[in-house]
């Protein structure tokens, strides 16, 4: 059985009160990381949908760029269209890939400010 202190508080209801306090302050603490927890689900959720609408959008654009010149080519001379075809379908899949990164990293940028933002406002 623990023995008990020699020194009683002088001021029982002093410890009661900032106990209560505590609690209190570990309660809304606990509120607001579940609220910062959700909103960055939120905010990954909608991050993730946008990449997809910009993946989407760049493909639909690729597919279009390669049937215009493709269009072209076949009413160019046949002598050199296979090298021009593999010459222009390498340099449209590095500007989508240029295109999908730097999507990418200016989604990753909102994302880090927005979790800032939300960190300064809890």
């Amino acid at each position: 059985a623990p023995t008990p202190s020699p020194n009683p508080p002088r001021f029982p209801w002093l410890a009661a009160a900032a106990a209560d306090a505590k609690a209190a302050l570990d309660a809304t603490l606990a509120t607001h990381a579940a609220a910062i927890a959700h909103l960055e689900q939120k905010l990954t959720e909608s991050t993730a949908h946008q990449l997809e609408q910009q993946r989407l959008h760049l493909e639909a654009t690729h597919a279009a760029a390669m049937e215009a010149k493709t269009r072209e080519l076949s009413e160019s001379s046949t002598a050199d269209k296979s090298a021009t075809v593999k010459e222009l379908e390498a340099k449209l899949a590095g500007e989508k890939e240029q295109a999908l990164e730097a999507f990418a990293a200016e989604a990753h940028a909102a994302l880090q400010s927005q979790r800032a933002q939300l960190v300064e406002e809890s």
